[in-house]
């Protein structure tokens, strides 16, 4: 791990803190890899049985699965609009808020 970060005098993080993050950043990635695991499972069951839904309940716990329909939605064909030469009369400038990005990165043991 490394040192704490610190901010002028002031303590930012502490060695815990970044070991929490570290915990949380790698329990978020196995649920996240869990979960699409989980909607792929289900989006077959659902297919193969011809279900809108179903769920399944287990020690006060309840996971649902439902279909949600593919749709058309209008879109601008900007690479179109810039061809033409009018891509520029439909749009404006428009100012971002600034951010802090904040990222968790770790060597592989």
């Amino acid at each position: 791990m490394n040192e704490i970060v610190e901010k002028k005098d002031n303590q930012l993080l502490t060695q815990d803190d970044v070991k929490f993050l570290y915990q949380y950043d790698e329990i978020s990635k196995r649920y996240q890899h869990l979960q699409n695991k989980l909607r792929q499972a289900g989006k077959e069951y659902l297919e193969a049985n011809n279900l809108d839904q179903f769920e399944v309940s287990k020690d006060g716990v309840t996971v649902r699965f439902r279909k949600v329909n593919g749709y058309t939605k209008k879109q601008c064909d900007t690479k179109r609009m810039k061809e033409e030469g009018v891509y520029d009369l439909y749009t404006k400038d428009v100012y971002v808020n600034g951010t802090v990005k904040f990222e968790v990165e770790y060597a592989d043991d």
